[in-house]
C-alpha cells in the first residue's frame, strides 16, 4: 500500500486549528517524495503552514522515527511548532511538535475531505501563535 503525504495550509483561531491539504504526493512507506520547495516557499510568500499529513498504511497513528527526524527539522527551519497529522491503522491522530528536542503532545483532530479540523492542547496553547 502507498502512502499519501499533503502539506497543511491554514492557522489557528482561538482554541482551534484548521488546515487545507496542498500538494499531493504519494510513495511507498518511509520514501514519500514530495516538493519541498513548494512548502518552503509557500511558508516565506504568507507563513501559513501549520504542519503535515501523512499515512500509515500498516502502522498506528503514532509518530515514527523518520516522522520524529523530519518534524524536529521542519520546526527549527521555520521557528514555529507543526502539526504531523497521520491516519494510521488505529485512526487518525494529531500530534503537535514545538522544537526538535520536545516530546510531542497528541490532539483533537477531525477531517473533512482535504480540510483537517481540531483543537490545540492546553499545554502548547501559548505556543501557537
Amino acid at each position: 500500500m502507498n502512502e499519501t503525504y499533503l502539506a497543511l495550509v491554514g492557522g489557528c483561531v482561538g482554541r482551534y486549528w484548521y488546515g487545507v491539504g496542498q500538494w499531493q504526493t504519494e510513495g511507498s512507506p518511509a520514501n514519500v517524495r514530495f516538493d519541498f520547495q513548494k512548502v518552503m516557499d509557500r511558508e516565506d510568500e504568507h507563513g501559513d503552514i501549520i504542519g503535515f499529513f501523512h499515512t500509515h498504511p500498516q502502522m498506528t497513528a503514532s509518530p515514527s522515527g523518520t516522522d520524529y527526524a523530519t518534524m524536529g527539522a521542519w520546526t527549527v527551519c521555520f521557528g514555529k511548532p507543526l502539526l504531523c497529522c497521520i491516519k494510521g491503522t488505529n485512526g487518525l491522530k494529531a500530534h503537535w511538535f514545538i522544537d526538535d528536542e520536545t516530546e510531542h503532545i497528541t490532539g483533537w483532530i477531525r477531517r473533512f475531505g482535504n480540510i483537517f479540523i481540531g483543537r490545540i492542547p492546553g499545554k502548547i496553547r501559548k505556543e501557537i501563535k
